[in-house]
């Protein structure tokens, strides 16, 4: 074939074309493409920057963080961010015992002063020895050692509470309980008192009028088996028969109980004889346990022997040796001692370890018809001090101000309330702990640091709120910290048909609240979900943010509940008992009533339903009837109530007490 055509070469380029050549072009550049954003359908969440997917978990609900947290491993990891399940927290604790306490397993675990049963010891292993024409036995192995599980973090603590309470408050609304009779008074309950004792568990204090008080504890392994079985009796008290019991205490480790004859007797839970035995001028109207901080003993360092060979001594009295007497210890006014931002002036001291050092049952107070009310010492038996100061018969008395601050560590504050129509304020010096020195000593007259009257009648029942300073469960500031900001509230339930609300530092009324057509028979302070977060910005001490609700019940059948930071506006009327209502207990989203000849009715408040704020038109502000224990359908006459968010005790005039177990694994 022909050859391809030869293409001439180009024509060399000038001197010109070339210097044209030489600087750049825009022209010959390719064009920049435009900056494109990402396609909303086509992302992920799993794109999320870290500190948005942070932003959009706190704000999700509880189940919704749930459901987020078992997607992956990264937002496993996000949904467990300190804080993150904690607001969740508090929004449901007030439905746990004690305000979060631990498990019933993890208290069976840590033991205590005394134990009930003891497992028995393993057989001592048996010798190796090779016998003519056997085998030889394997030698004995040792035991495979404990699995050792990773710590628990705060936010999977703050997560597993979460859970256990949600799990209590769907049972409450739904009515789903095991119920367990107990019958071993011969007469009416008069009194019922819980609390948890370490190596027992959950146990009931119940007082009657045939004179006789019982401690019932929960069997956890036979509770789980089959519903209305697992209470039994724990300890049968000695030394309160004869006289009706008026009012029982419980706390971890001790038992008190007052009757008509004037006496207090105090018992352990390892013993059926009592331990103390005190006595007034009339007959006994109320007892309770007094919280005080524990002494500290310190020694200093060991010293050479001096010259003639001896060694001083290391011991050093825990406070100085000087007489008591309440006018060696003069009462500072109630003076406000918190820094600008809420803390309480001390440096590194944190408030989570005040449960741990407070004593819960060391200093026993009792009121009595004789217009007196009595402290006394339970480690060693002696008197503290005699509150002098009411006029007729003093009906109530509650310890206020939990010494959480070491300010207070000398003093415990205390109300109490006469049918004289007066409530008065006592601030009482403690004692050191020195059993020697104090034995015999006789009683000596307290102080009244305050006196509020405003009722025109007797006052009937009383209750403090004092923010959750010293306790588990109260108010919270934003640092997620006791908030000793939040004011320390008393209301008094009076027979004119009035309740005031007082502010007990400043001692002054606050609301007064009259609606009721008789007397006032009962009043609770009710925080829903067990305490608010109170705002950082808040500068007043009695904000809404820090002040609870109010549920009272009177003579005339009717259950009110009040708004306090609204002026006193009336929430709710609930019409649903045909008798006075005597007693009112209010937790978490939870209010029970009781009505003796009437029954028990139990509440449970909905946040989705209207009617919050509405005054005095009949509304029921949220609160529907969970369940009810109607006396004679079924039930025996219903005498006193006592609850807690796993329990609830209704003890009868027949003697019988209603346990109703609220747990998941106690049955349906």
């Amino acid at each position: 074939p022909p050859p391809p055509p030869r293409v001439p070469p180009p024509p060399p380029a000038t001197p010109a074309e070339e210097e044209t050549s030489r600087a750049p072009s825009l022209a010959k550049q390719p064009p920049t493409p435009a900056r494109r954003l990402p396609d909303p359908e086509a992302t992920e969440a799993f794109d999320l920057p870290n500190d948005v997917l942070d932003v959009v978990m706190r704000k999700l609900p509880p189940k919704a963080l749930a459901a987020a947290s078992g997607t992956c491993r990264a937002w496993r990891d996000a949904g467990e961010a300190n804080g993150m399940w904690e607001s969740h927290l508090d929004e449901v604790i007030g439905m746990l015992p004690d305000g979060g306490a631990e498990d019933e397993e993890d208290e069976t675990a840590k033991g205590g002063a005394f134990s009930f049963a003891t497992s028995p010891s393993p057989p001592p292993p048996r010798p190796f020895r090779l016998n003519r024409g056997r085998v030889a036995p394997s030698p004995p192995q040792p035991p495979p050692a404990p699995r050792r599980e990773a710590p628990e973090t705060s936010a999977s603590r703050a997560r597993r509470l979460f859970k256990r309470a949600a799990t209590l408050r769907k049972r409450w609304s739904d009515g789903q309980y095991a119920r367990c009779d107990l019958r071993k008074h011969t007469w009416s309950v008069e009194c019922l008192a819980s609390t948890r004792v370490p190596r027992v568990g959950a146990v009931v204090v119940s007082g009657g009028w045939d004179g006789a008080v019982y401690a019932w504890r929960r069997d956890e392994i036979a509770s789980r088996t089959a519903p209305g079985v697992g209470w039994d009796l724990l300890r049968s008290f000695e030394g309160a028969h004869g006289a009706w019991v008026a009012s029982v205490a419980a706390s971890s480790s001790r038992v008190v109980a007052g009757d008509t004859n004037g006496r207090v007797t105090l018992w352990g839970y390892d013993k059926s004889r009592p331990a103390r035995l005190w006595r007034h001028g009339g007959s006994v109207t109320k007892v309770c346990f007094v919280p005080c901080r524990r002494e500290t003993q310190k020694t200093n360092a060991k010293t050479p022997s001096d010259k003639r060979g001896k060694k001083s001594s290391s011991k050093v009295s825990p406070l100085p040796r000087r007489p008591y007497s309440p006018a060696s210890h003069p009462s500072p006014p109630p003076v406000d001692r918190r820094d600008d931002d809420g803390g309480d002036g001390d440096v590194g001291d944190d408030d989570e370890d005040d449960d741990d050092s407070l004593d819960d049952s060391r200093i026993v107070a009792s009121a009595s018809t004789d217009a007196d009310v009595k402290l006394w010492d339970a480690s060693t038996g002696a008197p503290i001090a005699v509150l002098r100061g009411h006029v007729d018969v003093t009906w109530h008395v509650r310890p206020v101000f939990p010494p959480n601050r070491r300010s207070d560590d000398a003093f415990v504050s205390l109300l109490t309330a006469s049918r004289d129509a007066s409530l008065r304020l006592w601030r009482v010096p403690v004692p050191p702990e020195a059993p020697a020195k104090r034995r015999g000593r006789t009683m000596e007259e307290a102080t009244c640091v305050g006196v509020m009257r405003a009722h025109a009648d007797a006052i009937l029942a009383i209750d403090v709120y004092d923010g959750g300073r010293g306790r588990r469960g109260g108010a919270r500031n934003a640092s997620n910290q006791p908030d000793v900001s939040a004011p320390a509230l008393c209301a008094t339930a009076g027979a004119d048909a009035v309740v005031i609300v007082w502010d007990v530092e400043k001692a002054a009324a606050i609301a007064i609240l009259s609606a009721h057509e008789g007397g006032v028979l009962s009043a609770t302070f009710w925080s829903r979900g067990g305490g608010r977060r109170a705002s950082s910005s808040s500068s007043s001490s009695t904000s809404p943010e820090t002040l609870p609700r109010l549920v009272t019940g009177a003579a005339d059948g009717c259950v009110r509940l009040w708004e306090i930071s609204h002026g006193g506006a009336c929430l709710a009327v609930l019409n649903d008992h045909s008798a006075p209502v005597t007693d009112v207990r209010a937790f978490g989203a939870v209010v029970v009533t009781v009505a003796p000849g009437d029954g028990v009715v139990a509440y449970y408040h909905d946040d989705d339903a209207g009617g919050e704020h509405a005054a005095g038109n009949g509304r029921d502000g949220g609160l529907t009837v969970a369940f009810a224990l109607l006396d004679g359908a079924g039930n025996e006459p219903s005498a006193c109530v006592h609850a807690d968010g796993e329990t609830l005790a209704v003890g009868a005039k027949t003697g019988a007490i209603a346990v109703l177990d609220f747990r998941p694994w106690g049955g349906s």
